[in-house]
């Protein structure tokens, strides 16, 4: 079974205004706001992760994607901040362990292109890919 996700730890937008900003500044202090892009299945979790409190939305990571996965526009998960933001596209979401496989995330010590060249540190990956490159 598949599952296609992008979720934030947080989703808040169901509630009436008032109090989803509550609720979003509350939450905001609490932790930083994070965008999963991926899926989940049977083999594992594949995500690529976007602290949308560190992106500064500056498309270097857009740039050097060598498969053209990312974008930035609006925060999908923040309709308070005015600052794009970096994401995976539509199409790319439920193939995210095949497009971001030849970077090898989590494998050895040379970080992907998107994340060498993400100043603000934004960019991340779950640990399903440090996992297969381990067992190889």
């Amino acid at each position: 079974m598949l599952t296609i996700s992008v979720f934030i730890h947080y989703n808040v937008c169901s509630l009436p205004d008032i109090e989803t900003w509550i609720l979003y500044n509350t939450l905001k202090r609490q932790k930083n706001m994070q965008g999963y892009y991926g899926f989940k299945d049977g083999s594992g979790e594949w995500f690529l992760i976007v602290d949308t409190e560190k992106c500064n939305g500056c498309r270097k990571c857009v740039e050097v994607c060598p498969m053209h996965i990312l974008d930035v526009s609006e925060d999908e998960f923040d309709p308070f901040r005015d600052e794009p933001v970096v994401k995976v596209k539509n199409d790319e979401r439920n193939k995210i362990r095949y497009s971001c496989a030849p970077c090898k995330p989590g494998f050895g010590e040379k970080p992907t292109p998107c994340m060498a060249v993400c100043e603000p540190g934004a960019i991340s990956f779950s640990d399903a890919w440090k996992q297969l490159y381990d067992q190889q």
